[in-house]
């Protein structure tokens, strides 16, 4: 699990923050709406070049609920979103806003979890893992 130290340095890194970021952040009780702004980003960001972006949200923030649940990957969506290596548009994520869809996934996925088998935990323009669940576009949906 990642400490939530690093965290913070890597969220401050993304978001260009110009002022010192604490060491210790206390968790708010209701953090739903900070989860669902992040997967929304996420989704627009990772998704923006796919030709079937709706179905891209889907798979893609499957995946990212997969890892969630993973034993191998942290146990929260900032966990696994700010995991060093593993999603590149961060840098752009504050650019542009989420569409509709993107926000409707979103909440969707928080919900009620993700709509491929949780062993897919791999998603991107090669193949890894132990297979190929499927393929999105350019992005190849692999198991662990």
């Amino acid at each position: 699990m990642i400490a939530q130290a690093e965290l913070t340095e890597a969220r401050a890194e993304v978001l260009e923050v110009q002022e010192p970021v604490p060491d210790v952040i206390v968790p708010r009780e209701d953090s739903y709406y900070e989860d669902l702004e992040l997967l929304a980003r996420v989704l627009h960001c990772e998704n923006s070049n796919e030709v079937d972006g709706e179905e891209a949200c889907w798979k893609t923030g499957s995946v990212i609920i997969n890892r969630i649940n993973s034993p191998n990957y942290p146990d929260t969506l900032e966990g696994v979103i700010y995991q060093e290596g593993q999603y590149d548009c961060l840098k752009n994520i504050y650019k542009e806003e989420p569409t509709d869809i993107e926000w409707e996934v979103a909440a969707e996925l928080l919900s009620t979890g993700g709509i491929i088998p949780e062993e897919v935990v791999y998603a991107a323009e090669f193949r890894q893992g132990s297979g190929v669940h499927d393929q999105e576009g350019r992005t190849i949906y692999c198991y662990e």
